[in-house]
C-alpha cells in the first residue's frame, strides 16, 4: 500500500513548489484539447463526438471513437483532468501548516492570473473576426455554427467578464467561467476537504451525486464543479 507520504515524494515537487509530474499531465492534456478542438472542425468528427450511437460499426469515425485511437483526441476527458488538477494545485498551499498562501493575496493573484489570458484572448478572437467575417453554411461543421457571427458590446462585456452568456467568439471560453467560479468558491471547499479527514472516500462519492443527476453533457455548473473539489480533497 502506498501511504500518502510515498505518492507525495513520488510526484517529485520542483524547487518552486509545483508538481513536475502534474505538470507534464497538463501539457498531454492541452496538447489532446487542442487536437479535438481542429479535428471537430471535420462534420463527420463532430458528429462521431456529439452522437456517437450514431456510428456505424468499423467505419473510420468508429475506429476513432471506440478503440484506443480516441485518447488521442479526447477533448472531454482531458478537460475533466484539468478541472481535477486544478481543484488539487490551488487547495495545496493552503493545507500546510502554516499555509503557504493567505486568502487576502490570493484572490488578487488568481483573479488577475485567469482574467489577464482571457481579455488577451477576447482581443485576438474580435481582431480575426474583424478581418475575416464570420461566414456559416449549414453544411459545415456545428463546432463551427455554435461559434457566434458577430459580437456586440453587452457580449463583449460580458465575454471580458466571463459572465454567463448563450456563447462565445472564442468557445473555450467556458471553461474559464468556470476556473473563476471555483476559484471564487476555493474557501468553502477547503473547509469541506479539512473537515472529517478519514470521511475523503465518503466525501467524494457524496460529490460525484450531483454528476450523475445533472450529467447532461453541456458546461453545467452541478457537472462540473464537483471534480474541482475532488482535486480538493484529493490534496
Amino acid at each position: 500500500m502506498i501511504t500518502v507520504e510515498a505518492a507525495h515524494a513520488r510526484l517529485e515537487k520542483k524547487p518552486s513548489g509545483r508538481y513536475r509530474s502534474l505538470d507534464g499531465l497538463r501539457g498531454i492534456a492541452a496538447l489532446v484539447v487542442a487536437i479535438c478542438h481542429t479535428l471537430l472542425i471535420q462534420p463527420g468528427l463532430m458528429n462521431a463526438y456529439a452522437l456517437p450511437a450514431s456510428i456505424e460499426p468499423g467505419t473510420l469515425h468508429w475506429w476513432l471513437s471506440f478503440t484506443p485511437l480516441h485518447l488521442g483526441w479526447a477533448g472531454s476527458e482531458m478537460v475533466y483532468i484539468f478541472f481535477v488538477l486544478s481543484g488539487f494545485v490551488l487547495t495545496v498551499p493552503f493545507m500546510k501548516k502554516p499555509p503557504a498562501r493567505k486568502w487576502i493575496i490570493y484572490y488578487p493573484k488568481r483573479l488577475i492570473r485567469l482574467y489577464v489570458p482571457v481579455w488577451g484572448a477576447v482581443a485576438f478572437s474580435v481582431l480575426l473576426m474583424t478581418i475575416f467575417p464570420r461566414t456559416f453554411s449549414p453544411t459545415d461543421s456545428p463546432a463551427l455554427v455554435f461559434q457566434l457571427s458577430r459580437l456586440n458590446m453587452d457580449q463583449l462585456i460580458n465575454e471580458l467578464l466571463l459572465w454567463p452568456t448563450p456563447g462565445f467568439s472564442n468557445n473555450v471560453l467556458w471553461t474559464l467561467k468556470l476556473e473563476v467560479m471555483f476559484s471564487l468558491l476555493l474557501p468553502l471547499v477547503v473547509i469541506f476537504s479539512m473537515v472529517a479527514p478519514k470521511l475523503n472516500l465518503l466525501k467524494a462519492v457524496l460529490l460525484f451525486v450531483p454528476v450523475f443527476v445533472f450529467s447532461t453533457g453541456g458546461p453545467d455548473i452541478k457537472f462540473f464543479l464537483p471534480m474541482f473539489a475532488l482535486g480538493s480533497i484529493m490534496a
